[in-house]
């Protein structure tokens, strides 16, 4: 089992690889269009280089300021390493107004929200989310967890991250706190 994870894991970063070799060849060839700019900074972000993904990320906005992936990334990246709650919810903002179902800003705005003490706009901002992705966004059951655990609904909170903890492992995430 230990084997086959270890080969499950090499053949996957093999795979990243191949995919940043082939976003850097794009650029190269066409320097001005924002899509390997956006995925390379998706591929950072997943590999935790985040000064990387947010210099990509601006670079590509520079490129095409209506991409919402960009502005998710930043409010992610905003939100997760400078925990600068005022600066990632303009940026998730950006994103919802150009795609009012991007994933990401809206699971975003939902943990800016519970930060906030405004359970009931988190609420809705996790479940929208759910509906968007139902079998992605493990982080939305865990914030909907962490709210009916501060509201007292012990029950409730236990489902949600059973949940998560379920949609974790189909997804291979070693733990709740990877992106």
């Amino acid at each position: 089992t230990q084997a086959r994870e270890k080969g499950e894991f090499d053949r996957e970063n093999h795979l990243r690889q191949l995919e940043k070799e082939y976003f850097l060849k794009v650029m190269e060839i066409n320097p001005r269009r924002p899509e390997p700019y956006i995925e390379l900074g998706v591929i950072a972000t997943g590999n935790n280089e985040l000064e990387k993904a947010e210099e990509l990320m601006h670079k590509a906005l520079k490129r095409a300021h209506r991409e919402p992936v960009p502005y998710g990334i930043l409010g992610y990246i905003t939100l997760n390493r400078d925990r600068n709650f005022s600066k990632a919810k303009e940026y998730y903002l950006k994103a919802i107004k150009i795609n009012p179902t991007h994933p990401l800003s809206l699971c975003g705005m939902g943990e800016i929200y519970t930060h906030e003490g405004n359970y009931k706009e988190a609420e809705k901002a996790f479940h929208k989310t759910i509906e968007v992705v139902p079998s992605k966004m493990y982080q939305s059951y865990l914030g909907l967890g962490r709210i009916a655990a501060r509201k007292g609904d012990y029950q409730s909170a236990l489902q949600q991250f059973r949940k998560a903890v379920e949609i974790g492992k189909e997804r291979g995430i070693r733990s709740l706190g990877d992106p």
